[in-house]
């Protein structure tokens, strides 16, 4: 018993470390999101030709909430964002219809939509810079033209259940 009281203690430390580190908890909604659900989203989208980008994640996500406090308010992603798209975030645990709908398996997963049909998709944290490479290209992209999705192998992904759930 002894012996896994001090490997115990060291997770449990480890685990604060990280958690203080990221800045830990939910992050605030970025202002860049805006405050529409999906149908509107597109409709908005549409009166201008833009995109819709669509992040899923979960309160519990620790990536998720990275990108929320580093990545969506990152002055390029903003304005990228307010250029050529309509952005919104939804949570999955709340919306279960938008992850099936989209087979979505892993958070956050960042999907982009053009005409209401999914033009490409990345899973994992992205940084602002990996984000604004990935999305300047599908200004162009159409839905019967996707770009490929990509999945750097070093990208952390989460499952969309939490552990234990």
């Amino acid at each position: 018993m002894q012996k896994l009281i001090l490997p115990l203690v060291l997770v449990v430390v480890v685990g604060l470390f990280i958690a203080v580190r990221s800045g830990g908890g939910v992050a605030p909604k970025p202002p860049v999101f805006a405050a529409l659900a999906l149908p509107e989203a597109e409709a908005a989208a549409a009166k201008d030709d833009r995109l819709v980008v669509v992040k899923v994640s979960a309160e519990w996500c620790g990536p998720c909430q990275a990108m929320n406090r580093e990545t969506f308010v990152d002055a390029k992603v903003v304005d990228w964002l307010k250029a050529h798209a309509v952005a919104i975030e939804v949570d999955g645990d709340r919306e279960p219809g938008v992850v099936r709908a989209f087979k979505v398996e892993a958070y956050p997963t960042t999907i982009v939509l053009r005409s209401g049909e999914e033009v490409s998709r990345r899973e994992g944290y992205l940084d602002a810079g990996e984000l604004l490479a990935w999305l300047g290209p599908l200004r162009e992209a159409t839905p019967s033209a996707p770009a490929p999705a990509e999945r750097p192998s070093e990208t952390p992904v989460l499952p969309s259940t939490p552990a234990g759930g």
